[in-house]
């Protein structure tokens, strides 16, 4: 009987002793799992912070690297506009010299025409009764515009002519009056000087009337006018005389 219950007894002590184990087992076993999660969510955490410094860094950097880049754009912008614009100035300013270089050409041209030796056709002599002038164009190009004394009482002939034969001194004893540097346009009709008396001074009386209709149907200039005529017109240019 004592031996039966001394078995009871050492099975139940066995019992509590292996069941005290894997308590201990179990609890060390709970606890172990617990850490390796707590690590793993610390790993985690740790991985989920860095990545998220890591975004944040990348962010940073890519919002610098945008305001860079669009600096950077916007100086290529801003040179391409001042290219532009100092393009456009060097067009404008080429056009201008060049329509500059035009003008003086023509300017040249015309002096040059005024200076050089002329040629038949080149000049066309207008004269305006009503206006009392006489002007000399070169092409289209005006290059001379006098005063002067056409015929009284519309002596002087209107229409189209042609200058004719020219000399540089004539006195008309009819008149007692002369004049220097002639060019006749149609029969005695002439361009000439004011009238000058037989020793080839000018009449102040006569002179003092230039731009007057008192002539007896020639057309008088001044004497440096009709210098020039003499000078530079050829035989054959034409003449328009017209109220």
């Amino acid at each position: 009987m004592s031996k039966r219950v001394k078995a009871k007894k050492d099975l139940r002590s066995r019992r509590t002793i292996f069941l005290f184990v894997i308590g201990i087992l179990l609890v060390a076993g709970f606890a172990f799992y617990d850490q390796l999660i707590i690590s793993d969510n610390i790993d985690r955490l740790s991985s989920c912070s860095e990545g998220n410094n890591t975004n944040s860094e990348i962010g940073w950097r890519e919002d610098d690297n945008d305001r860079t880049l669009h600096a950077i754009a916007r100086q290529k912008e801003a040179k391409r506009v001042a290219a532009r614009d100092a393009e456009r100035l060097a067009m404008v300013s080429q056009n201008e010299t060049a329509n500059n270089t035009v003008k003086l050409q023509s300017n040249l041209s015309a002096s040059r025409a005024m200076d050089a030796k002329p040629w038949m056709g080149l000049y066309t002599i207008d004269v305006s009764i009503s206006e009392q002038k006489v002007r000399i164009y070169y092409g289209d190009i005006l290059i001379k515009e006098w005063i002067v004394s056409t015929g009284k009482d519309n002596c002087t002939p209107l229409g189209t002519f042609t200058t004719q034969q020219k000399g540089d001194w004539f006195f008309s004893e009819k008149y007692q009056q002369g004049g220097k540097w002639w060019v006749a346009f149609q029969g005695n009709y002439l361009f000439h000087s004011v009238p000058m008396d037989r020793n080839q001074k000018i009449i102040p009386e006569e002179a003092e009337r230039l731009g007057i209709p008192v002539s007896h149907g020639c057309i008088r200039l001044e004497v440096e006018h009709a210098k020039w005529l003499y000078d530079n017109i050829p035989r054959g240019t034409l003449v328009v005389i017209h109220n």
